[in-house]
């Protein structure tokens, strides 16, 4: 929990002097955040990604037939890093 202090007061140091921070963890997110104890969803592999929630949805759901080819590998790669689950997947959130 104090590692999780640490790095919010210094992310908040940061944003205050005016630098931008993209990403303070050097792992991907994993699938059950041990704080919060929620599951990944298709908006984290949407930021994850840096692609819209449909496109993903679109990914999900077999309709990456009009997608360029570098796209659906970010997804896909997302999904996997994420390890969203299958039953998760075909959830609505």
């Amino acid at each position: 929990m104090m590692k999780y202090l640490v790095v919010l007061l210094a992310t908040l140091m940061l944003l205050r002097a005016g630098a931008v921070v993209f990403a303070l963890a050097a792992e991907p997110p994993r699938r059950v955040d041990a704080v919060t104890r929620t599951m990944t969803t298709i908006q984290d592999v949407a930021r994850h990604a840096a692609v819209s929630v449909s496109t993903v949805s679109n990914v999900l759901n077999g309709r990456a037939d009009r997608m360029r080819p570098e796209t659906l590998a970010r997804v896909e790669a997302a999904i996997e890093a994420l390890q969203l689950p299958a039953e998760q997947a075909a959830r609505s959130s």
